[in-house]
């Protein structure tokens, strides 16, 4: 017996085609904001990092060397989730750009592109969440 296909096609209305296209434009401009936040944040961390390191090797007295090299984790920490960022921005902009482009050009696939990025978006934000309650909890019953 051979499986059954079934061709399932989706219509959009007007209605869901605008939504999903404001949705693109707003998770588009959310993205951009992120990414200069992201961005100006990195720039300061790494700068605050490099002159505390340079003002603790300074004035640190016995201890200045320790602080210093601290000073680097601090900027490797920095890095680390700057790039956990970045990849919140990368499928935040997927999503906006292939949704775009799927209401403009009525593209199946560049839909579903859209909708796995913004899937992995969600999931990426409910593990961290997760995480972070976690944590939370650990702490609080210490």
């Amino acid at each position: 017996m051979e499986p059954q296909q079934t061709n399932f096609e989706l219509e959009l209305d007007d209605v869901s085609v605008v939504s999903m296209t404001q949705a693109a434009k707003w998770a588009k401009i959310i993205a951009i904001i992120f990414a200069v936040c992201c961005a100006l944040g990195v720039l300061f961390g790494l700068f605050a990092s490099t002159m505390l390191g340079t003002f603790m090797s300074q004035y640190g007295g016995a201890y200045g060397s320790m602080f210093s090299a601290m000073s680097g984790f601090i900027a490797v920490i920095i890095l680390i989730v700057a790039a956990i960022a970045g990849v919140f921005i990368y499928l935040l902009l997927s999503f906006a750009n292939n949704t775009s482009r799927a209401m403009l050009t009525k593209d199946p696939v560049s839909l579903e592109k859209g909708t796995g990025a913004l899937k992995n978006y969600f999931l990426l934000g409910g593990i961290f969440a997760i995480l972070g309650l976690l944590f939370t909890l650990i702490n609080l019953f210490r």
